[in-house]
């Protein structure tokens, strides 16, 4: 009698002293005892839960018959396991992993009693949703998504990323980001990165790369630091691929600088009134324009193919031909 109590009570400790939802079962499925775990987790009272079939609150009991579990757990003498579902008293359902084993015991009370362990596992099944979520929008993006570890490393790039740098996915992997970062950029990339790590707030800014032909790819880039169990996993970068934008830009701004010459030209050649000395001004703009080092202007009468004036900014050795 007294040994049988103590053994009951301490069978009550070793229970609320498992972390996970704890169940102790007879052989054909019902509940002798459960863990406060459970019953907080599942919203149930202690009795309410005692009484209910275990097959009502897990899925997998309605799908395998416990009773034919067990038979199998006693043929094999293993820890079985298996991920199913629990039910929570709101009809809720819980992601999580079974544990279930017999206990071993002498103890008449105890013979045949088997000890469910119920581990909550939707935390990781969301960050494994997430996760798939995550690569099937960063493989399918146009935008070039990196991930460095704390020391720069690379440890993750997208198929655009590949596209744009013209390196296989295997040769970013591993490589500092300060390889692949144009000199011009570099201080930027380091104080951006360094900021990061600190905490700092970072706003979206300018980058230029070097691709695998060492031509210039510039973004626009924001980056956010990932946290794996409290401690900082990496940085995530989410660019944009502005390079076409500069190019347009440059040919833009060329284009405005040219026409502004020309005006200069115009208003310039406007007041000259001596062919000879017009055409020396013509002479001079187009070497300045198109960066010659010297340049000439030959004006021929179509009717006698005679040389009518030349202009060079420079002596022109080359004799002048007339058509």
């Amino acid at each position: 009698g007294e040994k049988s109590v103590n053994n009951i009570a301490f069978i009550g400790e070793f229970i609320n002293s498992i972390p996970d939802m704890c169940f102790l079962l007879t052989s054909n499925g019902s509940t002798l005892d459960v863990n406060d775990i459970a019953c907080s987790a599942l919203n149930f009272k202690k009795e309410d839960l005692i009484q209910k079939p275990i097959s009502s609150i897990i899925h997998l009991f309605n799908q395998s018959p416990l009773s034919e579990i067990i038979n199998q757990l006693d043929k094999e003498k293993r820890l079985y396991l298996a991920e199913t579902q629990v039910v929570t008293s709101q009809g809720n359902n819980i992601d999580c992993k079974l544990f279930l084993s017999k206990i071993q015991t002498n103890e008449q009370t105890f013979l045949d009693t088997y000890c469910l362990i119920v581990r909550d596992i939707s935390e990781e099944k969301k960050k494994e949703l997430d996760l798939i979520r995550f690569s099937s929008i960063a493989q399918t993006t146009i935008n070039p998504i990196e991930i460095t570890d704390p020391e720069g490393k690379i440890i993750y790039v997208n198929d655009f990323a590949e596209k744009i740098s013209h390196y296989k996915i295997k040769e970013l992997i591993g490589k500092h980001f300060k390889k692949i970062v144009a000199p011009e950029s570099l201080k930027t990339a380091i104080s951006t990165f360094s900021a990061q790590l600190k905490g700092k707030e970072v706003k979206p800014f300018e980058l230029i790369l070097k691709d695998k032909n060492n031509n210039k790819i510039y973004l626009k880039t924001s980056e956010q630091i990932v946290f794996k169990k409290g401690k900082i996993y990496g940085i995530i970068g989410i660019a944009t691929d502005i390079t076409e934008h500069k190019q347009l830009t440059a040919e833009l701004s060329k284009l405005i600088k040219d026409l502004y010459l020309l005006q200069q030209i115009g208003q310039e050649l406007s007041s000259i009134l001596d062919l000879e000395i017009l055409l020396q001004h013509i002479v001079r703009h187009l070497k300045e324009s198109l960066n010659y080092e010297r340049a000439a202007v030959a004006l021929v009468d179509n009717k006698t193919n005679s040389l009518v004036v030349r202009a060079a900014e420079k002596p022109y050795s080359r004799k002048i031909q007339s058509r």
